[in-house]
């Protein structure tokens, strides 16, 4: 598969200094050039279940990469802290020394991933693979 866009964007929820929520959307968009699979990629049953198997992938590569840099790493490399010191100053000044290290904030913030995926329908598609 061939992708075009891969945007990230992380809202952050804040309800206390311990108690700290990061929402990931990520939105993919992409084509596939050539497939050796015999599907319809003009049957949007087939399309849809294809979309739904690729948000499956990138969520449980998320979640895998999320848990090792929180569990094991403990060093925020996303750069959640930079959100946070921006949208809430005065709750950032409260725990910025001990953000991704000393108690590790880090480590117990809760990061909530929803992925979207769409493939672009564009491209020749030769029904006689189909048969």
């Amino acid at each position: 598969m061939k992708w075009k866009k891969f945007n990230l964007k992380y809202p952050l929820y804040l309800i206390s200094p311990d108690d700290i929520t990061f929402k990931v959307n990520i939105k993919t968009s992409g084509s596939i050039p050539e497939t050796y699979k015999t599907f319809d990629l003009l049957n949007d049953e087939e399309l849809d279940h294809t979309e739904q198997a690729i948000e499956k992938r990138i969520d449980e590569f998320t979640d895998i990469a999320i848990k090792k840099v929180q569990q094991e790493l403990q060093t925020d490399i996303f750069k959640f802290g930079e959100t946070l010191s921006v949208k809430y100053p005065d709750e950032w000044e409260k725990i910025k020394d001990k953000w991704d290290y000393g108690e590790n904030c880090f480590k117990e913030a809760k990061i909530e991933v929803t992925v979207n995926s769409v493939i672009s329908k564009s491209g020749a598609i030769n029904r006689s693979t189909l048969q």
